[in-house]
């Protein structure tokens, strides 16, 4: 059975930020590793893998180009994340994760989907 630990320090000069770090370790079912590369214009495209997840309970994506980001069958504008930004849910149950590139050339995505 896969395992995640996740380790996330936050750290800001002269600031006490509760509950940091913040570790946890979980186990699930499945895991799936993606490397993809999605061009741009397409609409919103099921990241590979998604579907074969019945609840996406973590989910890392980053790229190297503007991409936003949908779960679970959203319909409005969705979650810009930055070229080089980092999405992350942990503890999640999500049915669907997708994606659009409008930057005006090809995304190198990857990450990790995990769950049932």
């Amino acid at each position: 059975m896969p395992s995640l630990r996740l380790n996330v320090l936050a750290d800001v000069a002269n600031m006490l930020i509760p509950d940091f770090p913040f570790i946890r370790r979980l186990e699930f079912s499945e895991s799936i590793a993606i490397e993809y590369d999605q061009v741009t214009g397409a609409s919103y495209v099921a990241v590979p893998g998604s579907s074969i997840l019945t609840a996406i309970q973590v989910v890392i994506l980053t790229a190297d180009k503007n991409i936003t980001v949908r779960t679970s069958g959203q319909t409005d504008a969705g979650s810009l994340i930055g070229a080089d930004g980092l999405f992350l849910l942990f503890n999640c149950n999500l049915s669907a994760i997708t994606v659009q590139n409008n930057s005006g050339d090809t995304a190198h995505i990857t990450g990790l989907l995990m769950g049932a």
